[in-house]
């Protein structure tokens, strides 16, 4: 079988694969070679990047550029791919803001004759429209002709695709909730492969100029709908645990940068900026528990998963996307509400049987959500859209 992914793709050889679609896709495409697949990245162009070259296995084709033109350019090299499978990753501003956002549904369109895979790795749930977090998106549009559009968007990926990929049940809700009624496999998230185990605890403290004291870290893409305005009201009453909270993230990574219209409260919180992936190890060893405190369940969680595979202990704020990920509700928090996030914290930290229990929880994550394991459910989905296709058309 011979799968084309559409997706942004990090560069060659990059210590720091980055966050979001583009470390999903190359977890994905590696575990899908390993799996016996043939696969094709066409990727987004990077300046300086040679145009196609093979890493651990897979086919990267630079070929497209965000907008428009994207059209016509990942047309023609699926056409030149002769895959079986087309699978697109999506997120709403993958090709770009604002008209952008419609050229995922003309591009499955355009392969409207190939068996098409798209992995909707975001969806808003209804209650995002009663927040702050789509006035951020979009300050000047009605919230009524916003959600109207969206739900259009869904229904047309979904009438455009020949099968649809979620990373969790509540997604699956979501998309629901937009009138979607075809088909849609939920395939978790991989947990990546530990390469560089964490650094010694004392080591890591000495190279990030830390004391000795119990840490709950935030880490990611400082966005409006992770709730950081909530820890940030947390933190006062960690310190008076003698809690230090820390903040690890930049502001970047969004197409439409919308972390510029909010503000946060620092004061009581470390913040370390944005942390490549090769300090990763050195940044969890500091680290007594993960804290995602997002206000809304957008999406499942690349820190998560990374926190899984390192068996962090995480605590997460009782969105279903998070709480449905974790699985473990003690370990869920009131999102929006900074005393239950706080003594949610004070829990793992000093309850040692409670942080086990996590740790347990972790685990079992581990065992069931492994990339080898992803990339067989994926491609038995690949197989199973290969025979309906064939048997419709004979």
């Amino acid at each position: 079988m011979h799968v084309a992914l559409i997706t942004r793709y990090p560069p060659r050889n990059a210590l720091d694969a980055g966050r979001g679609i583009a470390a999903y896709s190359k977890g994905l495409a590696q575990a899908l070679v390993a799996d016996g697949i043939q696969v094709t990245v066409i990727a987004d162009m990077k300046p300086g990047e040679e145009c196609r070259y093979r890493e651990d296995g897979v086919e990267v084709r630079r070929a497209w550029c965000p907008g428009f033109r994207a059209l016509r350019q990942i047309s023609a090299a699926v056409r030149e791919s002769s895959a079986d499978v087309v699978h697109l990753q999506h997120e709403l501003f993958v090709f770009g803001p604002g008209r952008a956002a419609a050229v995922p549904v003309l591009l499955l369109r355009a392969l409207r004759h190939s068996v098409t895979v798209t992995t909707i790795h975001g969806v808003l749930p209804a209650e995002a429209w009663k927040t702050d977090l789509v006035r951020a998106y979009a300050r000047r549009s009605p919230v009524r002709v916003l959600r109207r559009g969206y739900a259009l968007l869904m229904r047309q990926m979904a009438r455009n695709s020949t099968g649809l990929i979620v990373h969790g049940p509540s997604l699956r809700r979501a998309l629901a909730g937009y009138g979607v009624d075809a088909p849609v496999a939920v395939v978790p998230q991989g947990v990546p492969r530990v390469v560089s185990p964490l650094v010694p605890r004392a080591e890591a403290l000495r190279a990030l100029g830390m004391d000795e004291r119990p840490r709950a870290l935030f880490f990611g893409y400082l966005l409006p709908y992770k709730g950081l305005d909530t820890l940030c009201a947390a933190a006062p009453a960690l310190e008076e645990l003698g809690v230090e909270v820390v903040v690890a993230g930049s502001d970047s990574g969004d197409e439409k940068p919308t972390h510029r219209g909010a503000t946060h409260d620092w004061k009581s919180i470390r913040r370390m900026g944005y942390v490549p992936e090769h300090l990763i190890p050195t940044m969890l060893a500091i680290a007594d528990v993960l804290v995602l405190p997002h206000s809304v369940g957008l999406s499942t969680s690349g820190p998560f998963a990374i926190a899984v595979a390192y068996g962090i202990p995480v605590v997460v704020s009782d969105v279903a996307s998070l709480a449905d990920d974790l699985g473990f509700p003690d370990a869920t928090f009131i999102a929006g509400d900074h005393e239950s996030l706080a003594r949610t914290v004070a829990r793992v930290i000093s309850d040692d049987d409670f942080r086990g229990r996590i740790g347990d929880r972790l685990g079992e994550i581990r065992a069931e959500r492994g990339w080898d394991s992803v990339a067989r459910t994926t491609a038995s989905l690949y197989e199973h859209l290969l025979r309906s296709h064939a048997a419709r058309v004979q």
